[in-house]
């Protein structure tokens, strides 16, 4: 358990490296990046995202994200693989949340943090989602 809590750490100090503000909250295993940026398109160019670090991880990749209910893409609402607002919220962060499903097409983590897929790659599957639109 010490060993899986050291590589979220390194991995979250690499997230940060890109987005200062992530935050950890251990109970859950939730991260949470205020002020990210979304593609061009969407009704904000800012928004709070949220996901979850699943048990299993890294063998086990991320899955599904959230970012704020109401938001729309070219003013169209999300469907498919979204959910808004979503059935279930992340505790710990308030407001209400859209969840889109998904998981990344592969995930083949490193013997460290740095290498093969991490963290840094799931936020990086995320914005290419969200530029796909709603």
């Amino acid at each position: 358990m010490v060993e899986i809590a050291a590589r979220i750490e390194e991995e979250l100090r690499l997230l940060r490296n890109r987005f200062s503000d992530a935050k950890y909250i251990e109970e859950g295993r939730w991260v949470h990046i205020s002020d990210f940026e979304l593609p061009e398109g969407w009704s904000m160019k800012h928004c709070d995202l949220v996901f979850q670090i699943r048990d299993g991880y890294p063998l086990t990749c991320p899955y599904g994200f959230y970012i704020p209910s109401g938001l729309t893409f070219n003013g169209v609402r999300p469907s498919g693989n979204a959910q808004d607002p979503a059935p279930q919220q992340p505790p710990h962060v308030g407001g209400t949340w859209a969840f889109f499903s998904g998981e990344p097409e592969q995930w083949s983590p490193g013997k460290d943090a740095a290498t093969g897929t991490n963290l840094v790659t799931w936020v990086s599957t995320i914005l290419r989602r969200l530029r796909e639109g709603a």
